[in-house]
């Protein structure tokens, strides 16, 4: 009896009379199927939607440094976020070397160009004020050969001339890093003298005005790159900021080469003959886009400049408004068929500097040019 006794104690409901809110246990209440809402009806998002959702709300909360989306917040704050590829080239080391290296005290450290072989960087030298550029091979030096380092530094200072940024500063940073800083140099690239030099309707003289002055330009840069060669150093290229001017004394000085290769792995004699043949080709592409070619710009001008070599001799054969003599320069340069190409490239500079020596034509007509820029006094 006492078993049907709780038995039934446990089926009666409880009244209001009871004080323990544990005991109070409402009835759920019956629904049918048809009352059961889909998941459609209810109007929940799926899966897919939850995801992409959940990985844009995780994009707000990382740091910037690893996620750099591009977004306008990005253009809004310009340079105060770190470039992109920055831990894949390596950055965090060069920047890390230098702020820990108390030898030459740095502000204002901005990454320029990353490659395999270096890091190129720019900076502000806090004793004087003075900005520098900044390369650091990613090749160390043996800490075990320790005159390495000396044969490597009085190698670089060996090249040094009025043509090449003035070397601040050479040493080993730690893990025997090197460091080459140069003096920046302040002023528009070559390629920017060329604006204004064929204005329309202007005859360039070029025997004492403005032409004079761009042919002594590129007088100064085979000569830059005469240098290399006799240091069995080679051109890099020719690129927007490969040559530029220095405002201090309007000499054209050469900024990028490949200095690495040459510090660490000097080639052979034979492989510096061949490389140095397709510097003066270069060389003669120069002087070609800058000298004759009219319709280039910053958008067009590498297609112009890597012309076959044959449209370029016959366009110089043609042009008979620029002396014969630069365009014996151009042709002896690119090796142009039926003609005897320079085996050296100092004798490129000594016929521009032969050009540069002559006086104007007596029936010389031609107007000087209005084109101020650089050359203005």
């Amino acid at each position: 009896m006492a078993n049907d006794h709780n038995s039934d104690r446990s089926k009666t409901p409880q009244t209001s009379s009871d004080t323990n809110p544990k005991r109070k246990v409402q009835p759920l209440p019956e629904v049918t199927e048809s009352q059961l809402m889909t998941p459609s009806q209810l109007n929940l998002p799926t899966l897919s939607v939850l995801e992409t959702d959940l990985a844009s709300k995780l994009d707000n909360y990382r740091p910037k440094e690893i996620v750099h989306k591009d977004t306008p917040a990005r253009e809004m704050v310009g340079s105060a976020l770190p470039p992109k590829r920055m831990a894949e080239d390596g950055w965090e080391v060069a920047i890390g070397l230098l702020n820990g290296f108390p030898e030459l005290s740095l502000r204002e450290i901005r990454p320029v160009n990353s490659t395999e072989q270096e890091w190129q960087l720019e900076a502000t030298v806090n004793r004087t004020s003075q900005p520098v550029s900044l390369l650091i091979p990613r090749q160390i030096v043996n800490s075990l050969q320790a005159s390495q380092w000396a044969k490597i530094k009085q190698r670089l200072e060996s090249i040094q001339a009025p043509q090449f940024p003035r070397i601040v500063y050479s040493g080993l940073l730690m893990g025997g890093f090197p460091l080459i800083a140069t003096e920046k140099i302040e002023g528009p690239a070559l390629f920017d003298c060329h604006a204004g030099i064929h204005l329309p309707g202007v005859s360039v003289d070029w025997f004492s005005g403005h032409g004079r002055g761009l042919i002594s330009l590129l007088t100064q840069v085979a000569e830059a790159v005469s240098l290399l060669h006799l240091a069995s150093a080679r051109l890099a290229n020719l690129d927007w900021n490969t040559v530029q001017i220095d405002i201090k004394d309007d000499q054209a000085k050469l900024v990028q080469w490949q200095i690495v290769p040459w510090l660490f792995r000097p080639s052979a004699d034979d492989q510096n003959i061949t490389q140095q043949q397709k510097d003066r080709e270069l060389l003669g592409r120069l002087i070609y886009l800058m000298v004759y070619f009219r319709g280039w710009n910053t958008s067009n001008w590498r297609a112009t400049f890597d012309q076959p070599l044959a449209k370029i001799a016959s366009e110089v054969q043609s042009h008979a408004s620029v002396p014969k003599q630069i365009g014996d320069v151009v042709t002896k340069c690119i090796k142009a068929p039926k003609s005897h190409h320079y085996t050296e490239t100092i004798q490129v500079v000594e016929d521009l500097k032969q050009f540069l020596a002559l006086e104007a034509p007596p029936n010389d007509t031609s107007n000087k040019s209005r084109w101020r820029g650089i050359f203005k006094k």
